[in-house]
């Protein structure tokens, strides 16, 4: 790969960049693994990405399971072995069972939210309608700090036997439409009896032992729909080593969750809230004349987009896109967007998803924030082509300018350490110089040149 940077030079001003400011992670180089929990046999809010179900030491064996009510993103802690809807009268599934049941026991743990509502959800089902069983309440009344012991009736008619059993739990009040954050509850050793005795087959996994652990590789900075589906093959949102700048690039693609709804690849550089565009972003000194990406699609009768929003004041001041339908690139292409900004913005959002329709896919890589030089009738060019990239031992430069000039080079490694400095003469008309690496581990870096006061960076991967 070859990266070009193109510099315009006006006879009595300074070296300006076309290439200065850009947002994180633009080139998607960065991820970072995440771990998270997801209990066995449920749909779960683990499964959704949310790290508001977490695996607790326990106190009938090893592990309780805690639920905990966090941001509205997140949303409540549960799991479930049926499908949830709005309304408890439209639930459904459940798993076959056909064990009489005229108590539950188990054990909890609660601290409850002051006008919120934990749940305990248990129904026992023939024939499609509900013989035993119900949602049980815990409030902050019921809140303590150690395990401590409970017992429901099932009010089962004597001598009835299910033919479906729904199970379930939540930190908060699914009946209601806001969320009250912080709440917590934990449940271990639900046991179900018939007769003041265990009955033989329990609700799956009912000691909370078994679990499903994800490791997720997300993008570092960026808000992903990784942050509620993470049990699809392929993820909605993945890192690929087919890239048109650096190693690495984004892969978003549209699929089918746990809860068969659909779950679009969807990342931004902003803060999701409930109104739009995405609050924050990366912010911004300078007035930039265009932003490019490359991209490759493959949509499905859908439409994928990426949009950005160019903000002063937390208000939008130019917004500009583009949406992609059944037009598929099956290589990188590279679309440049002008911009038309009639002052300085002080924050850039950017949204990339990739469509309502399973199997919608849309990789980006290398956006990129283009600005322009103060030009006059005296303007001359300088142009740069760095290659290879990746790098094995030697860093080939190649120059074009209508000028001689020089200019200073910085390595850092992916920590920020300065790794190697070096000075450079060249001629007007084309010169190469080489810089030799063979010294520095393999990784990621970044040189920086610095020309008359300005500078200008890029990644390169080093093998």
């Amino acid at each position: 790969m070859r990266i070009k940077i193109l510099v315009l030079i006006p006879f009595f001003s300074s070296t300006i960049f076309i290439n200065a400011q850009q947002v994180r992670n633009n080139s998607f180089e960065f991820w970072h693994t995440d771990t998270i929990y997801s209990l066995s046999d449920y749909m779960d809010s683990g499964d959704e990405g949310s790290h508001n179900l977490m695996r607790i030491p326990g106190v009938v064996s090893g592990y309780g399971v805690q639920m905990e009510t966090m941001n509205n993103m997140s949303g409540l802690g549960y799991f479930v072995n049926f499908l949830p809807a709005d309304d408890p009268d439209e639930f459904s599934g459940g798993i076959a069972y056909s064990e009489h049941v005229d108590t539950i026991r188990g054990f909890y743990k609660a601290s409850i939210q002051p006008r919120d509502t934990a749940w305990l959800l248990v129904w026992f089902k023939k024939n499609g309608n509900v013989i035993g069983g119900g949602i049980y309440p815990f409030t902050p009344a019921d809140n303590v700090s150690s395990w401590t012991p409970f017992v429901f009736s099932t009010n089962m008619p004597s001598g009835e036997v299910p033919d479906t059993l729904m199970f379930g739990a939540a930190s908060g009040n699914f009946r209601s439409d806001s969320l009250i954050l912080g709440s917590r509850f934990a449940l271990d050793g639900i046991t179900f009896i018939a007769n003041g005795i265990p009955v033989a087959r329990q609700a799956s996994n009912h000691n909370f032992e078994n679990w499903d652990i994800y490791e997720v590789q997300k993008p570092d900075g960026l808000f992903s729909s990784l942050s509620y589906c993470i049990n699809t093959d392929p993820l909605p949102v993945e890192k690929i080593n087919t890239a048109s700048d650096g190693s690495l690039a984004v892969k978003l693609t549209t699929v089918l969750n746990a809860m068969q709804d659909t779950t679009a690849g969807f990342v931004t550089n902003g803060i999701m809230h409930d109104g739009w565009p995405p609050l924050g972003g990366d912010t911004l000194y300078e007035t930039p004349v265009a932003v490019s990406y490359d991209y490759i699609s493959n949509i499905h009768n859908d439409q994928a987009y990426v949009n950005f929003y160019f903000k002063r004041n937390g208000q939008v001041i130019e917004e500009t896109g583009r949406s992609y339908d059944t037009v598929s690139a099956s290589v990188y292409t590279h679309e440049r967007l002008p911009l038309s900004l009639s002052q300085t913005p002080d924050a850039i959002v950017y949204t990339l998803y990739s469509g309502e329709n399973p199997g919608s896919q849309l990789i980006i890589d290398n956006i990129m924030l283009e600005y322009a030089a103060a030009v006059d009738n005296h303007t001359k060019v300088f142009r740069m082509e760095t290659f290879p990239n990746p790098v094995n031992d030697i860093l080939h430069f190649r120059i074009q300018s209508e000028s001689p000039g020089r200019l200073r080079l910085f390595i850092y490694d992916a920590s920020g350490k300065q790794v190697k400095e070096r000075s450079f003469s060249y001629p007007a008309g084309n010169s190469r110089w080489d810089l030799r690496l063979s010294g520095l581990p393999a990784g990621i870096y970044v040189y920086r040149i610095m020309m008359n006061g300005k500078t200008n960076e890029h990644r390169f991967i080093k093998r």
